[in-house]
Order: structure tokens, then sequence, then C-alpha cells
């Protein structure tokens, strides 16, 4: 007899320094596993510092229009789900379920200062501070950690800020305003960087706003996470 046939999920991560950083991502997606295999892909791997916005969102819809047909789910962190809030044409073409993670469909005024301070520190070399500067956003209402090991620092600094600021350029709304794609968005309702002013839905849509939670929501609250990720991808079964 032979043996089933494991559901994959599709992961595209948020904009990390390091990839090394995707673990904890790695960690908190486990209690999926025993159904689901999950596969991990950094949006940041190819990138360079000629690389420009529309190549980058038109490199990964070349990219996915291979990769989607095989897989059962796709998650998208952050970026990650920029990236595919550009690709939902093939998305609704394969009729795949999605869910977002703390994802921004435009920048509004206070993301925009955020990253753009960010990005600014970078360009100036200010790379620890910089670190400190975001991961105070991302990791509030909890403490940040306050020392950074870098493998790679210069490349560490080039993949930063060129992902913040695809992020800080991009607008989905004319996207998400139109898709039949059914998905869903998980936020936190203490995020600094991704919320309700930034996030509009679609009618297929459904918006969970995670308590107790930031950026981190299935790190700082896997409990409310689970539930309503697990309905999700069974109803989409």
């Amino acid at each position: 007899m032979r043996g089933l046939v494991m559901k994959k999920i599709l992961v595209i991560g948020p904009a990390l320094a390091e990839w090394s950083e995707i673990k904890a991502i790695e960690a908190s997606l486990q209690f999926l596993v025993p159904q689901y295999s999950i596969d991990f892909i950094d949006p940041l791997e190819e990138v360079n510092a000629d690389t420009h916005r529309k190549d980058f969102f038109a490199g990964w819809h070349d990219k996915l229009q291979t990769l989607i047909p095989g897989y059962h789910a796709i998650f998208g962190f952050s970026l990650g789900g920029v990236i595919l809030q550009h690709c939902l044409d093939l998305v609704e073409q394969e009729n795949k379920p999605l869910v977002f993670i703390s994802v921004p469909s435009f920048s509004d005024d206070l993301l925009s200062k955020r990253l753009d301070q960010v990005i600014r520190l970078i360009k100036e070399n200010l790379m620890a501070v910089a670190l400190h500067e975001l991961n105070r956003y991302v990791f509030y209402p909890y403490e940040a950690p306050q020392h950074f090991n870098l493998n790679h620092p210069e490349r560490a600094a080039l993949r930063l800020s060129r992902g913040l600021q695809f992020v800080l350029e991009a607008d989905s709304r004319p996207m998400l305003q139109k898709t039949r794609v059914k998905y869903l968005h998980l936020i936190g309702e203490n995020s600094q960087l991704v919320n309700s002013g930034n996030v509009i839905t679609s009618p297929n849509s459904q918006l969970v706003i995670i308590p107790r939670s930031g950026m981190r929501v299935l790190q700082n609250n896997l409990t409310d996470c689970m539930p309503p990720m697990i309905k999700f991808l069974e109803e989409s079964a």
C-alpha cells in the first residue's frame, strides 16, 4: 500500500539581514509539520545593489509561475507577502489558499517614516543602530535583542536596505481590490509597522487581529494564531 503524499506549503520569508534568522519562523510553524511539509524561500537571495523594484517583482512573478503549481498553500511574511500580492493573478489561476503574516498593502505615513529612518541609518554605515531601530518596532510589545552577530555585515546591510526599500515602494492596493483569491491575513494588535492603517481587505479575505502581539504574531501568540490557520487550511483542502 502506498503512503499518503504529504501536502506542501511554500513560505516566502520577510526581509531579513541574514537568512539564518528564519529559524524563529521555522520553529513557529512546526505545529503544521505533522500534516504538511514546508519549504522556505529567501526573498532576497538574488538581490544586488542594482536590483530595481520593477525587476524584483517581475523576477518573482516569473519564478512563482513555476513554483506555485507544486504546492497546496502559499504563505508570505512581510516582504514575502508583498511579493505574493504582486503575484495574485498566479495564485488565483492555480486556486491556491494564501496566508499573509504582517503584510502591508501599502506604506502609510508612519510606516514610511520608520522604514526610511532604518534605510538612512544603513546608508550611513550605522548598521547596528539601524538594526536596533528596526527591531524596536518588530519586537514590540516585547523586548528586542540588544546584540547582533552578523556573519556577513556588508551583505546584510545590502539585503536589509533593499528589502525594506521594496516594501516601502510597493503599493498592492490595485491588485488586492480586484482579486478573487481566498486568503487569511494575520496581524498583531500591537504592531508598530503593519496595522489597520496600512492593510486593506479583499472580498474573499479574512483579516484576523491577534491580541498581545506585534509584527511577530506567531512567536508572540501562537495559541491564538493556530486555530484560524488550521481552520483556513482545512476548509481550503
